[in-house]
């Protein structure tokens, strides 16, 4: 029989997707205020590349950026995390369209770990309403994807930037014993 021992606290991270810059801006400076420190910010990619399935809500030309916070969290706050994440875009919408779209997740030594309000058969309660959608599961080296990954999370420039990320996670474990 295995015993229970901590689980270890994990790096949250808010993947932000917009069309203009300045939402973005303000979209950080909320965020910091509920998370804390920024420890780091992602180069931004064209989002529209994988899908055109936010067009019509957002328009055309979004970029995703990710941003990194200093602070670790325990798994158990990535529901709330999430329902305060909507509650911001709600915030910045206009006549019912949104302006920017958070999609807030974790990074363990293990995999990166997305929160939904969406149940899927591979997602997994999280409490509060929302799910836990693992998107990649390091493995060798390198994250792996799978089927239902999303296509952004697939590529080489998302993967790279989670390693560095995950790189710095487990230095700050071990320099926080945590």
């Amino acid at each position: 029989m295995a015993h229970t021992k901590p689980i270890p606290k994990v790096k949250l991270f808010i993947g932000i997707m917009y069309v203009n810059e300045t939402f973005f801006n303000k979209a950080v400076e909320i965020l910091k205020q509920s998370f804390g420190e920024v420890e780091d910010i992602s180069e931004s990619y064209n989002f529209n590349q994988f899908t055109d399935y936010y067009n019509n809500e957002m328009g055309d030309g979004q970029v995703k950026r990710f941003i990194v916070f200093r602070d670790l969290i325990d798994r158990d706050e990535l529901a709330n995390i999430k329902h305060l994440t909507n509650k911001i875009e709600d915030d910045f919408a206009v006549n019912g369209k949104r302006l920017i779209n958070l999609d807030p997740g974790y990074l363990t030594e293990h995999n990166v770990v997305l929160a939904s309000a969406k149940e899927q058969p591979h997602k997994v309660s999280i409490g509060m309403g929302m799910f836990g959608d693992v998107v990649l599961v390091y493995r060798s080296g390198n994250y792996r994807s799978y089927f239902k990954t999303f296509a952004d999370y697939k590529t080489e420039f998302v993967q790279k930037y989670l390693l560095s990320v995950r790189k710095k996670y487990l230095l700050q474990r071990r320099s926080e014993n945590v």
